[in-house]
């Protein structure tokens, strides 16, 4: 679907089925990635940016739209709204490293 993805990690669908959303680890970022009918994508690029010394992990998504991202080097999960903004950090019980997560 796209080549030039630096360490995609972690995937999830939009509750439509119509955008993946991908963990960019090493870029520091999810990208959105919306899919068309004939099965090709269009129009991809970042949906969030983050920092730190790792990047996005796992990621879910509630029926709201809100995906919520695992912070493989903060030790966080970043809540964030359909428009790409930041509502909430949640920090991680595990420590530092948080890979994973599930609603």
């Amino acid at each position: 679907m796209i080549s030039n993805g630096p360490s995609p990690n972690g995937l999830v669908l939009s509750p439509d089925e119509t955008v993946l959303f991908v963990a960019m680890t090493r870029d520091n970022s999810v990208w959105r990635v919306p899919l068309m009918r004939d099965g090709g994508v269009a129009k991809v690029g970042r949906f969030s940016l983050f920092f730190g010394t790792s990047g996005p992990d796992g990621l879910t998504m509630d029926q709201k739209g809100r995906l919520f991202v695992a912070d493989a080097s903060l030790g966080q999960v970043f809540v964030m709204a359909p428009n790409g903004e930041t509502i909430a950090r949640i920090k991680s019980c595990a420590g530092v490293t948080c890979t994973n997560l599930v609603l």
